[in-house]
This record gives C-alpha cells, sequence and structure tokens, in this order.
C-alpha cells in the first residue's frame, strides 16, 4: 500500500462480463454486478508498469514459474504472519478452480463425498 489513490472506473458498455452480462445472465441490468470476482478499480501503478514491462518484451510462450514468486510469497507469510513457510511446501496454479480441482484428485478416491456449500462460485461444483 503505497498511498496510491482508489480509482473507479465504470465498466459498463466496456464489453465487461460482470455489468454487460447481466442481461444475458440474469435478464435485467438495474441488478447489483456482484455475481463475478471482477473489480471496477485500476490496478495499482506498479502492476500496471510490471505488466507493461512484460508486454514490451514481445514473447508470449510458455514460461517457468520464476524462482521470484515463491520468495515474495514465503516472505509475505514470515512477515505478515510470521509463519515460517518451506518452498516444498509450494505448489503454482493457475487459478483457484484449477488448483482446488488438483487438491481433490490428491485428497480423495473415487467415490469419495464432497460437501460443496452455497452459495458459492458455480465452476466449484
Amino acid at each position: 500500500m503505497n498511498g496510491e489513490p482508489l480509482i473507479y472506473r465504470e465498466r459498463r458498455q466496456t464489453d465487461c462480463l460482470k455489468w454487460d452480462g447481466m442481461d444475458t445472465h440474469f435478464g435485467r441490468t438495474d441488478l447489483l454486478a456482484l455475481w463475478v470476482a471482477d473489480m471496477d478499480f485500476e490496478a495499482p501503478s506498479g502492476v500496471t508498469a510490471a505488466v507493461r514491462a512484460w508486454a514490451q518484451q514481445g514473447i508470449y510462450g510458455y514460461y517457468k514459474i520464476p524462482d521470484g514468486y515463491y520468495a515474495s510469497f514465503i516472505g509475505w507469510e514470515r512477515s505478515r504472519h510470521g509463519y515460517a513457510v518451506e518452498r516444498d511446501w509450494l505448489r503454482y496454479s493457475p487459478g483457484v478452480v484449477t488448483g482446488i480441482y488438483w487438491l481433490l484428485l490428491n485428497l480423495t478416491a473415487p467415490g469419495d463425498g464432497v460437501a460443496v456449500m452455497t452459495p458459492v462460485y458455480y465452476p466449484f461444483f
């Protein structure tokens, strides 16, 4: 938190699923769009600069997760929570749904029951 102001951006009429998909998903547009995890605020300038620098390098192939990714997480847990995470405990997941899927594959056997508490984000089913 570097003191930057939170900057709101109107997302209607920008092909934003959260707002412009309301009529398709709910048949109306006068609802408060709390149905999808999408932000209406600008990303912090540091994030924008990092994305711009990555895009300007011009090659968008496959990459490995850099050691700094893991070091950053380990440092965050130590500084914010006083918790010592070991690198061998960590795995990268490209998203929450994929991570849950991998956990279920590894922690359950065919035929096991899994409780999904509703209301919940529909891909969790």
